[in-house]
């Protein structure tokens, strides 16, 4: 804070080696608020105790990083999983842990797919993509570290765990450009964090 008010209080412009260097002071300050916030520690703990409730739960399968998931349905068992090159056409719809909708492939009626690279959305939902094949359904659920961490995203709170029903269609046509979805699963640069720009790690 001493050195985010000496530059307000400056008269002469910082150049842009300082102002990074702000940046790099400020940011983990403010990360750190934000995940000693009341909200960020009750989604949290809800987090940990949807996740532990369903290890009772015969029917899901959780992997060593903490997701955990429910194949609803069996595609093409001769088929092949997905991989890290992929741009995979995904029907999915993305809840909180309280069931209310955030996010959707669904448009009214229609219910198309929508294109990701794995390389450019959250970790858990890439994970996810990577134990599928081509018309398999799951139900994944998310904990917040391998979601959109201690920062969230548009319509998503800190520390949230996520709920998301997908369907794995196929690879998209490589003839065509990767889709992504305004409000989907967002890209990331890296575990945890929101993509800084353009618009939802979509």
């Amino acid at each position: 804070m001493k050195h985010l008010r000496e530059a307000l209080m400056s008269k002469t412009a910082m150049d842009q080696g300082d102002m990074m260097a702000l940046q790099g002071k400020i940011e983990p300050l403010m990360k750190k608020a934000i995940a000693e916030s009341p909200k960020a520690i009750e989604n949290k703990k809800k987090g940990e105790e949807y996740l532990n409730n369903l290890k009772n739960d015969k029917s899901y399968t959780t992997t060593a990083s903490g997701l955990t998931y429910k194949v609803e349905k069996q595609g093409d068992a001769a088929g092949k999983n997905f991989t890290d090159d992929d741009v995979v056409m995904v029907k999915y719809t993305g809840k909180h842990l309280d069931g209310t909708v955030f996010d959707s492939s669904k448009q009214g009626d229609k219910d198309e797919a929508v294109a990701f690279s794995l390389k450019q959305v959250v970790p858990g939902f890439a994970e996810m993509l990577k134990l599928m094949k081509p018309g398999d359904k799951v139900t994944a659920v998310i904990p917040a570290e391998l979601a959109y961490g201690v920062e969230g995203n548009r319509g998503i709170d800190p520390n949230e765990t996520l709920i998301f029903e997908m369907e794995a269609v196929g690879v998209q046509d490589p003839s065509k450009n990767p889709v992504n979805k305004p409000n989907g699963p967002r890209p990331v640069p890296a575990p945890g964090g929101p993509k800084p720009a353009p618009a939802p790690r979509h």
